[in-house]
């Protein structure tokens, strides 16, 4: 079973992308996993769409609202790359600029 990472530092409801195609890959018996800040309200509405069987939220656990939010960023990138290192996923997708950030990370320490 193939595993993909889906990382999106904002949150994933505003993405129509996120919700159709990990209900796709799913449906298709991989794998997904979405890295993901908390979101400050509404948290359980992200929990209720339905994603698909093989999918699950991630949040990290490192983010406070004391740092600033490139702070946040940094811990969420290192917190991304461990997992990548982890878990070893076979395709990662993206899903804003920021999160990109964390695709540096895990360029730089493969």
């Amino acid at each position: 079973m193939k595993n993909f990472f889906f990382i999106s530092w904002n949150d994933p409801k505003f993405y129509n992308t996120i919700i159709f195609l990990s209900k796709r890959l799913s449906n298709k018996n991989y794998k997904i996993k979405i890295y993901t800040k908390k979101p400050e309200q509404n948290r359980d509405i992200i929990e209720n769409l339905d994603l698909g069987k093989n999918c699950r939220i991630v949040y990290c656990p490192f983010l406070s609202k004391f740092f600033p939010n490139f702070l946040n960023l940094f811990f969420f990138s290192l917190y991304c790359l461990y997992k990548y290192f982890f878990f070893k996923p076979d395709n990662i997708i993206f899903f804003d600029k920021r999160s990109l950030i964390s695709f540096l990370f895990i360029r730089i320490f493969k």
